[in-house]
């Protein structure tokens, strides 16, 4: 996974490296990726409504044994979707 570094972003954000990183998710045990995971955890809010990333935060939330780290992403989610509620009504 080190052909990886500094490129993961980049593949997220790919219409073919984004089936790379889900794959990853799926199949690699969550203490091996954690620095992967912890990649995705400053940009949630964008990938979740990119059309790639959004598969990706998709498979972490399926996939990932961490709770804590499930928990910020589900929670960053949350946050922005209430907000948005709260500014159209």
């Amino acid at each position: 996974m080190g052909e990886l570094d500094g490129q993961v972003m980049r593949c997220v954000r790919d219409q073919n490296g984004n089936h790379v990183i889900q794959k990853i998710i799926e199949c690699i045990p969550t203490p091996r990726i954690v620095h992967l995971l912890d990649s995705f955890l400053t940009c949630v809010v964008a990938l979740s409504s990119h059309p790639f990333g959004c598969r990706v935060i998709q498979r972490i939330l399926e996939y990932c044994q961490d709770q804590q780290r499930r928990g910020v992403v589900m929670d960053e989610i949350l946050r922005v979707r209430v907000a948005h509620l709260r500014a159209i009504y």
